[in-house]
């Protein structure tokens, strides 16, 4: 199992399970001490970069084509039931103790990823809204944060702390902070870089030299895109699951006629072992 926090691989834990399908969405024994906005549930491993790239944006429509199995946003406001946004239509029961529904308001902090039922607003409008909201907000009178009582709007809150409050402290000069062998160090540093050893940017979690990493994109990268082999299909996944998607998750018109074939083909043979579909 391996966990990653915004995109950064923070550890791995070797001979862990996890119970695969999901029953429950969080744990009768354990207690999450949080807010959860949404659950995803991946067929296949996801790299650092689809990672970054999509923890704060709604999952495009072929989502599903490259391994998504259950989108659980938690939009519902209340009840015991979280109900699945993919087409496996997935309806998972929360479990834990202290269970609680909470909304924007109540927790006084803006939700990072954009709510499904505005899935169809325009960006632009709704950056405006939110933009307004935020204005507005600068405008509220708050207590001085230094405690010299008085109330001051809070975008006054930098250059009153600074330059107006009587319970200012005079700022440190950045550059008495700094010592001459950090100077040095910041320099030497800089005269090294090539040399130095970076993350994959495509996210396979190999460390390799600058200098190399066009030809390990190119020939060698689990995560380098590849097209579909499948007539008909145009979607290009990584290398590591595209063999899945060919096999499995193809929903072009020749795979599916293809299945449709085997399909009629196997209900006119009886056979004493059932097949699998897929």
């Amino acid at each position: 199992v391996s966990i990653y926090i915004n995109g950064q691989l923070l550890g791995r834990i070797d001979g862990e399970e996890c119970s695969l399908p999901m029953e429950n969405i969080f744990s009768k024994q354990h207690t999450l001490h949080g807010v959860v906005q949404e659950v995803r549930y991946w067929a296949c491993a996801r790299s650092k970069i689809e990672l970054k790239k999509w923890m704060h944006e709604l999952l495009p429509d072929t989502s599903v084509q490259e391994g998504l199995i259950g989108w659980w946003k938690f939009e519902e406001g209340k009840g015991k039931y979280a109900f699945d946004l993919t087409e496996k239509q997935y309806q998972r029961k929360i479990v834990g103790r202290g269970l609680k529904w909470v909304d924007e308001e109540e927790l006084g902090l803006v939700p990072p990823t954009q709510s499904w039922r505005e899935r169809y607003v325009c960006k632009v409008e709704l950056r405006r809204a939110r933009l307004a909201k935020a204005g507005r907000e600068q405008l509220e009178l708050i207590k001085c944060p230094l405690l010299c009582d008085e109330y001051i709007m809070r975008k006054m809150t930098k250059f009153h702390t600074t330059f107006i409050c009587r319970n200012r402290t005079s700022p440190v000069p950045e550059w008495l902070t700094r010592s001459a062998r950090e100077v040095r160090r910041k320099y030497a540093a800089c005269s090294k870089e090539q040399n130095e050893t970076v993350d994959c940017p495509l996210g396979c979690d190999e460390v390799i030299m600058k200098r190399n990493i066009k030809s390990h994109i190119e020939s060698s990268c689990d995560y380098r895109l590849m097209s579909c082999s499948n007539p008909g299909c145009k979607i290009s996944l990584p290398w590591c699951r595209l063999v899945m998607h060919e096999k499995y998750l193809c929903e072009s018109k020749w795979k599916l006629s293809k299945l449709n074939l085997a399909i009629r083909s196997r209900e006119r043979h009886s056979y004493s072992v059932p097949w699998i579909v897929n």
